[in-house]
């Protein structure tokens, strides 16, 4: 928690936050998925939140017969996009394990998460990302096991997401 202490909390969550929405992605859409995320989380909390998300996240398959893999439409992106967001987020505020960090500064593995990877396992990359967060927080001492550290993350999410949803407010329409 040392590294809280020396940077502007408010700051990194707008910077992480307004770079949730992405221009090519439908703006209506991109503002419907981070409302519905952020209500998920100030309502339920922050389990409810990532399990809310990893559902709505789809999942790329591989079409034997157009020997393509299926694409993921503009609200599955959106979810996927949270979902890395928060774990840079809380990257920058809490240190994670280096197992969670070590994909997320991959641009190669960001591009299988959101294009698929091999025939055998396509979302691999996504399932792998996913599984390696969930495990992070959910681990025995970890982020969420301490109730203040919760709500900080809590409060960090709703945040960003808050940054977020002004960001994408503001995308000209596609």
């Amino acid at each position: 928690m040392d590294k809280l202490t020396q940077q502007n909390i408010d700051r990194l969550c707008a910077d992480v936050g307004f770079s949730i929405p992405q221009i090519d992605l439908d703006k209506s859409k991109q503002e419907n998925v981070i409302q519905k995320a952020l209500g998920v989380l100030s309502h339920d909390g922050v389990f409810a939140y990532l399990v809310w998300i990893e559902s709505k996240s789809g999942e790329i398959r591989w079409n034997r017969n157009k020997r393509t893999f299926t694409r993921l439409d503009d609200d599955e992106k959106s979810n996927r996009y949270i979902l890395l967001k928060s774990i840079a987020l809380l990257n920058n505020v809490i240190q994670l394990s280096p197992s969670v960090l070590k994909d997320l500064q991959d641009k190669e593995f960001e591009k299988k998460v959101f294009n698929g990877d091999v025939e055998k396992n396509p979302d691999g990359a996504w399932d792998q990302i996913r599984d390696k967060f969930r495990q992070e927080l959910t681990k025995p001492n970890g982020i969420l096991e301490d109730i203040h550290q919760m709500f900080l993350v809590k409060q960090l999410f709703e945040r960003m997401l808050t940054y977020a949803l002004y960001r994408a407010k503001s995308l000209p329409k596609k």
